[in-house]
């Protein structure tokens, strides 16, 4: 797909959105069946940190690693009175070696069963532990709501 010749023309900015749309709700899709697939419930987890072309559209990456080399997703219980988080405990993943994006999802959604919070849905990337301790490294989700 090319960019409008003419940026304001309300017909070409439908056709830019509903590709946009389509890509998104197509890489969503992805991530429902292989939460689906894993067996667990899904609990609204929606991936965020897919790559942009040229275009500003959306870009599977689902299948690229996220993280090279064994690790640890640890994730802290956070808890809000009346929001999220009652009943939660911290998570710890099993040790993942050169998870790609999409099996990082199946993690999160998993996640935010172990901590409840579904209120941070938005898988938007990962981050290394500050400290790092003994063993493989442990990496955190960037969710947003």
């Amino acid at each position: 797909m090319t960019k409008p010749e003419n940026p304001l023309d309300a017909n070409s900015e439908f056709v830019v959105a509903d590709e946009y749309q389509q890509r998104f709700n197509a890489i969503q899709a992805r991530v429902a069946a292989a939460i689906a697939a894993s067996g667990t419930p899904h609990h609204g987890l929606e991936f965020s940190a897919y790559a942009f072309d040229d275009e500003d559209l959306p870009v599977d990456n689902l299948d690229e690693v996220a993280i090279a080399g064994e690790c640890r997703i640890a994730q802290p219980h956070d808890f809000f009175e009346g929001y999220w988080g009652a009943g939660g405990q911290d998570f710890e993943s099993e040790v993942l070696r050169d998870p790609t994006w999409l099996q990082l999802c199946v993690v999160a959604n998993r996640m935010m069963d172990v901590v409840k919070d579904t209120h941070h849905c938005y898988l938007e990337g990962v981050s290394p532990e500050e400290t790092p301790g003994p063993g493989c490294p442990r990496f955190s989700f960037e969710m947003g709501s």
